[in-house]
């Protein structure tokens, strides 16, 4: 596995606020994805990922839009013990969709 950084900076400064003007009903879907149980993932066949960052072990981002590969590896991750900085258990994550991005 690699791990890789992204950082994003003003993300929502201007395009977030124009859709809540423009486009409520889209607005208010991006919202819900990012309040405490707003976030279904057993609804998208996602993997169970933390909505919020302070509960979770890391926050994953990944390249490609593989969705297929990328589900396996994230239940890879929730399923088996894996040894790191987290000890010798599964790996609680968040994503940038269970946060609500």
């Amino acid at each position: 596995y690699c791990l890789g950084i992204v950082i994003h900076k003003d993300l929502n400064k201007d395009w977030f606020w124009k859709m809540k003007k423009d486009s409520p009903e889209t607005y208010n879907n991006y919202v819900i994805r990012s309040t405490k149980g707003g976030y279904k993932a057993e609804a998208r066949g996602d993997p169970e990922g933390k909505s919020s960052a302070a509960e979770a072990d890391y926050l994953i981002s990944f390249a490609t839009k593989d969705k297929t590969e990328n589900d396996a590896t994230l239940r890879s991750f929730a399923e088996d013990h894996i040894r790191g900085p987290h000890g010798h258990t599964p790996i609680t994550f968040c994503t940038d969709r269970s946060l609500g991005f």
